[in-house]
């Protein structure tokens, strides 16, 4: 047990469990319990003197909650309770209960998605949290600017493993499940045959209010949840046997996982840089700040740089399609150096050479063996002297990671609900105003998290709108339903004049995201 992070358990413990736990934390609690209960305390054994090795003692507290996890949902099961999580329930802190014990998450993030969502949606996202997500992958253009049916040929010729395009998958899928709601939308879900990367095709909630989405497959509440065409270049890895997934005309496949037979690592399309592993959410991300040859980019949380490479293939994409040979310039910067040398460290496999060095020696400048577009990795203080503008920025801020539990299982129990509703906002509004003041005068400022959570989310956005910086530096919303930045009509049928978007995680599908936009006025 880290005895910096208190243990979270949604239902009273039996003493047994938490002597087990801290044995001098235990009987001060119980001794607290049996004064308040009006009970007689028996005598407890020294902790010093149990005769449990320290690893015998953790086996046996794990034994021992297992054992009062499975009892707790037999009394429940037997009672027939209706309050233990139905959609009707009276008693919400039973449902929290039910549903924190049933799907393994904390109370505090079960009551934030309920609050959110309603039962019926906090539900699915959490049976999705609890299975394995797909292998999505994003064809790097930089290194394989060839199509992406061409890309699924030569890894299935050279690597043995089979991949399809992440949209003809997804159609397929949801034609099984609601095949009504797909074949209306089937020409906007469908792969652009144009090669457009630029257009974001997102198909309205039926309710006309909510921000909710999902990518390419019909959400079951799909009254409250619209749809997003998955963007040009997110394909998803596919089991070994299901090889008709591949064609165009077969039928869908039942679960696009990963094949196990093969690591992702090992591949050689993966060693020659032709993809990256990235969700399609996390694409959509990138595909939302609409970038054109000739921008300067700055991703002001580069991290290990997945969004910083993604942006310099959708470049590339783009020079590609308009036969344009304008130069772009993108900035990686980061507070942590440990990340920006993981940048630094995959340069070279996904298509970038060292070009020179800037005015000092922190900062490390990489040109595209293909296309023209260059990376400078900078660090905070380097940043800072630049006194640079950007046409456009992305802040992918720390957060809680809400939106991608099943990548990370154990940050379920890590993270506290004074991190999630005190020092991440504020954390988070902070280095949004700071990424504000390096948008040129035109330029476009993405907000984007991997969390579900408003008060990450939304909150940050409006707290940011009431800012001064926001009104001082000129900001106003970038909608969806229209690409003002660009002065161009957009393809996006999302006609509320919405500037954010949630993802929802599904299935097969995209994990939990959310990206909030806006453009600086002239």
């Amino acid at each position: 047990v880290n005895k910096e992070r208190p243990l979270i358990i949604p239902y009273p413990l039996d003493y047994s469990i938490l002597e087990m736990m801290n044995p001098v934390e235990a009987k001060f609690s119980f001794r607290k319990r049996c004064a308040r209960d009006d009970m007689a305390c028996t005598p407890m054994a020294e902790e010093t003197n149990d005769g449990f090795h320290p690893l015998m003692r953790r086996m046996k507290l794990v034994r021992a909650m297992v054992d009062e996890h499975a009892r707790y949902l037999r009394l429940a099961s037997e009672k027939n309770d209706d309050t233990l999580g139905t959609a009707n329930s009276s008693d919400l802190n039973a449902t929290i209960m039910n549903l924190s014990i049933e799907y393994s998450i904390p109370p505090f993030l079960i009551s934030s998605l309920l609050s959110q969502y309603g039962y019926t949606i906090t539900q699915q996202i959490c049976s999705v949290m609890n299975h394995p997500g797909p292998v999505t992958i994003r064809k790097n253009a930089i290194k394989f600017p060839w199509s992406d049916d061409k890309f699924c040929q030569w890894v299935r010729e050279e690597d043995e493993v089979n991949a399809a395009p992440m949209a003809r998958l997804l159609l397929k899928e949801s034609k099984h499940e609601n095949p009504d709601h797909v074949n209306k939308n089937k020409q906007r879900l469908h792969p652009s045959s144009s090669g457009d990367t630029q257009g974001l095709r997102l198909v309205a909630p039926k309710d006309g209010q909510s921000n909710c989405f999902v990518i390419g497959e019909s959400f079951k509440s799909t009254s409250e949840v619209g749809m997003i065409e998955p963007p040009v270049g997110c394909l998803q890895i596919i089991p070994r046997g299901n090889s008709s997934a591949t064609n165009p005309e077969s039928e869908i496949i039942s679960s696009p996982t990963m094949n196990q037979s093969k690591s992702i690592w090992s591949m050689k399309a993966w060693k020659k840089g032709y993809f990256e592993v990235q969700d399609a959410g996390s694409q959509f991300i990138v595909q939302s700040l609409q970038v054109q040859p000739g921008d300067s980019i700055l991703d002001y949380c580069a991290g290990n740089g997945g969004k910083t490479f993604g942006l310099a293939s959708a470049i590339r994409t783009q020079c590609l399609f308009s036969n344009s040979s304008q130069a772009s310039y993108i900035v990686a910067h980061d507070v942590v150096d440990e990340r920006l040398r993981q940048v630094k460290g995959s340069m070279s496999r996904v298509g970038f050479v060292p070009n020179g060095s800037g005015d000092s020696s922190d900062r490390d400048v990489y040109a595209a063996e293909r296309g023209n577009v260059t990376i400078e990795i900078m660090n905070s203080s380097t940043l800072e002297a630049s006194c640079l503008e950007f046409d456009a920025v992305l802040v992918d801020a720390p957060c809680s990671s809400s939106g991608v539990l099943r990548r990370r299982p154990s940050q379920r129990w890590e993270i506290t609900q004074q991190e999630v509703f005190a020092q991440l906002p504020y954390l988070q509004l902070s280095i949004l105003e700071k990424a504000a003041s390096f948008v040129r005068k035109g330029g476009r400022l993405i907000y984007s998290t991997c969390s579900v959570l408003d008060v990450e989310n939304d909150g940050v956005v409006d707290e940011f709108e009431r800012t001064r910086a926001f009104s001082n530096l000129g900001f106003s919303r970038w909608d969806f339903g229209l690409d003002e930045a660009n002065d161009k009509s957009s393809t996006c049928n999302y006609a509320h004049g919405k500037h954010t978007v949630t993802m929802l995680p599904t299935e097969y599908g995209n994990d939990g995201f959310f990206v909030a936009r806006w453009i600086k006025r002239n």
